[in-house]
């Protein structure tokens, strides 16, 4: 008996070694994507996971991005000491042609990832039409698909946009799963015609991370469950052998 409760009580305590956590990349921490222009390509680690952002001012040529603080970041949990990743002035800003034809972020996973949520700040509906942010992702094996993304606030709001799997999808199936790269640029998506109007900044992207080696600070109400119910039945168990 002594046996069976101990190895019950050991799987269920898995189970919450199990459990998905988040691991924020905050671009609009200063401290660690720092202020000003910046070089690129530049890596950062978190825990197991080494992001690595690349900018270009005409792929495949590299350049500086920039990270400043404008005023328009005051979104919870960011840390808003800038306003994110942008190029040249302060956004990734609108061309024309294809993708590789101007502006571009390139965000680099070392292994795939699954993603809660990308936020985007200074994506705004203009009078013309809304700004959008068109992604490009990249998955564990090289297949690739497309995304735009596209401004629902009123005009004079700070241009938060965060899109996540249900909330801007609209025509791709899973979007946001297994993914090792996603490439980022604006331009017309057939809504504005002003060079000057579409822009936006990458905020943060919010990975999902199941990582088994790492303490969870909150358990999935599965796993709660579970334990709760290998507990009564060790309880059970334990009365009726009286």
């Amino acid at each position: 008996m002594k046996a069976l409760k101990t190895g019950l009580i050991a799987g269920a305590l898995s189970l919450f070694a199990a459990t998905s956590h988040a691991t924020l990349v905050d671009f609009t921490d200063g401290s660690v994507w720092g202020t000003g222009s910046q070089a690129s390509p530049k890596s950062v680690g978190y825990g197991d996971i080494t992001v690595t952002l690349t900018a270009f001012s005409d792929h495949p040529t590299t350049t500086d991005y920039t990270n400043k603080l404008e005023g328009g970041c005051n979104i919870a949990p960011l840390t808003c000491q800038t306003d994110g990743i942008g190029i040249r002035d302060d956004e990734v800003t609108w061309h024309s042609g294809g993708m590789y034809d101007g502006e571009l972020i390139s965000i680099d996973f070392s292994r795939a990832v699954d993603i809660a949520w990308i936020g985007f700040l200074d994506l705004f509906m203009e009078s013309g039409g809304a700004e959008t942010a068109q992604v490009v992702a990249t998955y564990d094996g090289g297949a690739k698909q497309g995304q735009g993304f596209t401004a629902d606030q009123e005009v004079g709001t700070k241009g938060w946009f965060q899109a996540t799997d249900y909330n801007g999808i609209k025509s791709v199936t899973d979007f946001l799963y297994g993914v090792t790269r996603l490439e980022f640029f604006a331009d017309r998506a057939g809504s504005i015609s002003g060079p000057s109007n579409s822009d936006f900044a990458l905020a943060a992207i919010d990975i999902i991370d199941y990582s088994s080696d790492e303490p969870v600070d909150v358990s999935e109400p599965g796993s709660l469950a579970l334990l709760g119910l290998g507990i009564l039945g060790l309880v059970g168990a334990r009365r009726r052998m009286a």
